[in-house]
């Protein structure tokens, strides 16, 4: 998930509007799966690394919010880094990785549920 820093991210109603199933219990994923799906450590995480996701088993999640940004900022696959893309450059990017990003709109902090787009 990568949303805008004001962004509400209830892990609960997230799983809702990915339509999962059953008992959904959503939390960060521990860095041996990290590596493994997305070959970076924690704290390296961010949207740009959907490129080393061969499997394709990785649901990439977008806060609509971001697209409305002048720049998108991320790690470049380390922490010690960052780097901006406009963000038709980072939709050309992941496409580009053969990606589709499940596009949502969270709700800002304080404000009511946030409610699924497109």
């Amino acid at each position: 998930v990568c949303a805008c820093t004001d962004a509400e991210v209830n892990t609960k109603e997230l799983g809702k509007m990915l339509k999962l199933e059953g008992k959904v219990n959503l939390r960060l994923a521990d860095e041996k799966v990290l590596m493994e799906k997305l070959g970076v450590k924690k704290g390296c995480v961010g949207p740009l690394a959907i490129m080393n996701n061969a499997d394709k088993d990785v649901t990439l999640v977008l806060d609509e919010g971001l697209m409305s940004k002048a720049k998108v900022h991320s790690h470049p696959l380390r922490n010690d880094a960052s780097t901006a893309l406009v963000p038709s450059d980072l939709l050309k990017f992941i496409s580009e990785c053969g990606v589709e990003p499940t596009m949502i709109t969270f709700g800002k902090k304080g404000d009511a549920a946030p409610l699924l787009a497109g």
